[in-house]
Parts: structure tokens; C-alpha cells; sequence
């Protein structure tokens, strides 16, 4: 790093923490893992601290430093012990996840086909008939009503 940026980081004052609840830390969680609800934590700081929080900044507190930062996985993964690669089936000859080409067309050709059925669900009449050279009505035409 540049001299000029290094000196400028020296010359930082150290930051001090931003929650009033820091110097209580120990103190909160502690209390929280004996079992201690967040209302009763505010109550006890309230009466014996003299440290008025609600109780959504507590919970907030003790939800960011009560779990342990996660460092970065840097290690490559190791294989899972428990894993077996798929054995070759002695009546298949082929590991039990592939499919011969064979296969694979039977299935597409049977797939298709059952594509291409016909809808076996009955017709129904249509429900309005437009007849151009009689008037539009609310009932259906009768075979009497030749006049109109």
C-alpha cells in the first residue's frame, strides 16, 4: 500500500462502537441464554443499568452478536463419505441412470403419439344459434314458429 495511505490509516482515530448495549454485551447474552426474554433483559438493564432500549433494538443486538461471524470457505469440499457411485446393473449392462438410444426414441415416440389422441369429451349443442334472417329472442326457435 502507497506510504501517503498508510499514514492517513495511522492517524484514524479508533472507532468506538455504535450501541450502548456493547459495554452490556456479555452481560445480555448471558441473559439470554439462561433463558431470559427481551423484555425482561430491557426491564433488568432499565433498573440496574440505567440503559433505556426498546425492545426491537435489543432483539436486533443480540440477533447480530450472538451468532459467530462465518469465515470464508477457502478449503476445497470433501467428498461426501456416504456417496456411492451407481452400480452397473448385470441385466441391464449399463449403469441404472442412462437410457440407450433405443429407449430414448421409444419414449419420444410415445410420447408423441399420446400428443395426438383425440378428445374423447362429447359435443355439446351450441347454446345460441344467430339466425340472420329472424330476430334476436331469449328463447330458442321453435319448429312451429315458421312466420316470424
Amino acid at each position: 500500500m502507497d506510504q501517503k495511505l498508510e499514514q492517513i490509516l495511522n492517524e484514524l482515530p479508533t472507532q468506538s462502537s455504535r450501541s450502548r448495549l456493547e459495554p452490556y454485551r456479555e452481560l445480555i447474552l448471558r441473559l439470554r441464554r439462561d433463558g431470559r426474554s427481551f423484555d425482561a433483559i430491557r426491564r433488568i438493564l432499565e433498573d440496574r443499568c440505567s440503559v433505556h432500549i426498546s425492545n426491537n433494538a435489543l432483539l436486533e443486538f443480540v440477533h447480530r452478536r450472538s451468532r459467530p461471524r462465518k469465515a470464508p470457505d477457502t478449503a476445497p469440499q470433501k467428498p461426501d463419505p456416504t456417496y456411492q457411485k451407481p452400480v452397473a446393473c448385470a441385466e441391464q449392462n449399463r449403469p441404472t441412470p442412462r437410457w440407450t438410444q433405443e429407449e430414448i426414441e421409444a419414449m419420444r415416440a410415445k410420447a408423441r403419439a399420446s400428443a395426438h389422441k383425440p378428445t374423447t369429451e362429447p359435443r355439446r349443442p351450441p347454446v345460441f344459434h344467430y339466425d340472420p334472417t329472424r330476430p334476436l329472442t331469449n328463447r330458442p326457435p321453435d319448429d312451429k314458429d315458421t312466420n316470424r
